[in-house]
Order: C-alpha cells, then structure tokens, then sequence
C-alpha cells in the first residue's frame, strides 16, 4: 500500500492498483503548466497588458497557489506510480519555446513530443508531450485512420474544452501507435 503525508494526516492512494493488472493515461490542468500560463504572470491577458495594481497582485497570487497544489499533485502521483510500478503515459501540451512548466521543472522527462496531433486524426493542429513511467513509448509504424477536419485552435469558434479534448479518432491511432500488443 502506497501512502503519502499530506497536511498533518496519512492519505491512502491507488492502494489496489497492481502493475500487472492496470495501466494509467492521465491528464494535467494544461492551463497552468502551459506557455501561455507565462503570460498570465507577466499580465497579459486576452492579448493586452493589464494593470499591475493590486487586483492583479491577487490574481497572481491565487494563480501561483494553484498551480502549486497541481504541481504538487502532479509530484505525488508520479512518484506513486513510479514507486508501484503502474505503467502510466501523462498528457500535456507541448510548446514551441522551452517554457513549458512540467518540461522545466518535471523530474520525469518527456517520453514522446507529438509535433502535431491533426497528423494522427486529431481536430486540431497543436503539439503534445507525453511524459511516460515504467512504460517505453515506442512508437508502431503503421498506417492508420486519418481525417481532413482540422480546426483552428485560435480565435473564438472553439471553447477552451473543446480545444483540450483529444478526438476518439486520435485516440484510436494513438493506441494503435503505442499501446496495442503492450498492455
């Protein structure tokens, strides 16, 4: 049985996962580990620069709290699953620059950069990493289902949720490419 301490108390985690029966695909709050969390700190907000007051102190400073506690989640579970040995792949978006939190600060490495999800029946065109633990992410070449129904992820057209969600298709291709035969 894993346990973590936590405030003062003994939490229980994953306490009936077994390597041997279970494997995890886990997704993180991309809105705090992402490039554009950056330009929230440094105030700009929905394309413009808004004034450091301190409304914007406070606004920073919740942001900060909870991209702590997600970070802190985010340590605790990979350790956990490191510490059982649950093969686990964890989604994240990827980045152009070096910015990405989880790329700078994570102390598992990025398993598998997909430069573009579309390319693999996805609907929109956007980078991804994928952090893996006791698990090789190797990919299978083969071919696969492909769709031409790729959407912009700027502008206003397309929510924050539907912009996150990873299509049925791509995710079909996605266990064809990696996980088909291996769990």
């Amino acid at each position: 049985m894993t346990t973590l301490f936590s405030g003062g108390g003994r939490t229980t985690i994953f306490s009936n996962m077994r390597k041997e029966n279970d494997f995890i695909i886990a997704f993180f709050p991309c809105t705090h580990f992402c490039d554009a969390n950056e330009l929230q700190y440094r105030l700009w907000i929905g394309g413009k620069k808004i004034d450091y007051d301190e409304r914007a102190v406070k606004r920073l400073l919740d942001r900060n709290k909870d991209r702590a506690r997600y970070f802190e989640l985010y340590l605790k579970f990979t350790y956990i699953c490191k510490v059982k040995g649950i093969p686990t792949i964890i989604e994240n978006p990827a980045s152009s620059g070096n910015k990405n939190y989880l790329v700078q600060f994570s102390p598992i490495e990025v398993a598998w950069h997909e430069k573009d999800r579309s390319l693999f029946g996805d609907h929109f065109k956007k980078p991804t990493n994928f952090f893996a633990i006791n698990f090789e992410m190797k990919e299978n070449f083969i071919m696969f289902t492909q769709h031409s129904g790729i959407k912009s992820i700027y502008g206003d057209a397309h929510g924050c949720k539907e912009r996150s969600e990873i299509s049925s298709l791509y995710a079909q291709n996605f266990y064809e490419r990696f996980l088909k035969n291996k769990i």
